[in-house]
């Protein structure tokens, strides 16, 4: 169980004195606890999952903000939190695997569907969910329903 290995490596930094890592690891099994708190439930390994992803989401969006106000000292700190919670994540496809399964997915539908860019969304980020990061699933997701409105439009 993933809410086990945190609070084990939680232990182990403590013992470690490893500041930065304790640090990290609080913050997630805090944030962890307000979303248990927020759903009345104990959060299995997948909601934990997607609250690893969000911690993850909001450091690169730190990091970027921080390179553009050239603050180098705190856009290396995020970087290295963010390498510690992407350790807790399930491991992300490769860009050619991920564009491989997209354009599978894609295939798999209707006309009708590929149309609507909203289903198409839903169903690719349904199987893909975790495996890879949102904005580069859209971008090859809106790639392949280009690629095949051209070939669509090339053999009318």
């Amino acid at each position: 169980m993933l809410l086990n290995k945190l609070q084990a490596d939680l232990k182990l930094a403590l013992k470690a004195k490893d500041a930065l890592r304790v640090s990290v690891l609080r913050m997630i099994l805090s944030a962890i606890n307000y979303e248990e708190i927020e759903k009345q439930h104990d959060l299995n390994d997948e909601e934990i999952t997607a609250v690893l992803l969000r911690d993850a989401k909001k450091h690169r969006e730190s990091i970027e903000s921080f390179k553009k106000g050239n603050r180098e000292d705190l856009w290396k700190k995020e970087e290295e939190e963010l390498a510690i919670i992407q350790t807790y994540l399930p491991k992300q496809m490769s860009n050619a695997d991920l564009k491989a399964e997209v354009g599978t997915i894609v295939a798999s539908l209707t006309s009708e569907d590929k149309q609507n860019f909203g289903k198409v969304m839903a169903v690719v980020m349904s199987e893909l969910k975790g495996k890879a990061d949102g904005a580069v699933i859209v971008e090859m997701v809106k790639e392949e329903l280009r690629g095949s409105k051209d070939a669509e439009t090339s053999s009318a």
